[in-house]
């Protein structure tokens, strides 16, 4: 593995390690987190579920912000570009229209698509990272 592969793995395990120990505090005062902006009792309950919910699949953001950084570093940037907006935006859409109208308009199942698009960007930016040729995408030469 070359030292750029090395260097995008270790600073994906250290982005994951980071992310899963922040992550522990919010699971556990997410109700105080909540209430620091809104204290009604629903919205803190919905705020709770939510953050309990959702945050876990912060880690796929990992994946996604460490690849695409470094396919942009490589000099690629179009490509990262492009898949984060189809899984971001085209994605995100299409399964908001689909769980809204065909499955169900309940909180949870909307509020999933937040994670469904980090998913789907996740796995397309570790796909293209794999197979793409980086020389044919370098903007200086190695020394």
């Amino acid at each position: 593995i070359c030292r750029a592969h090395q260097g995008t793995r270790r600073a994906l395990a250290i982005s994951l390690a980071v992310t899963a120990v922040l992550m522990v505090p919010v699971l556990v005062l997410a109700p105080q987190l909540t209430a620091f902006f809104n204290r009604k009792a629903e919205v803190v309950a919905y705020g709770t579920l939510l953050l309990r919910y959702i945050s876990p699949f912060y880690l796929l953001c990992c994946i996604n912000q460490i690849y695409s950084g470094a396919l942009r570093g490589a000099g690629n940037s179009q490509v990262p570009m492009w898949i984060m907006l189809g899984s971001f935006v085209v994605f995100r859409q299409i399964y908001l229209y689909i769980v809204a109208n065909y499955v169900s308009n309940e909180i949870i199942p909307i509020a999933m698509s937040y994670p469904a698009g980090w998913f789907v960007c996740s796995v397309a930016t570790l796909i293209y990272y794999r197979f793409c040729k980086f020389d044919s995408h370098r903007l200086v030469e190695d020394v």
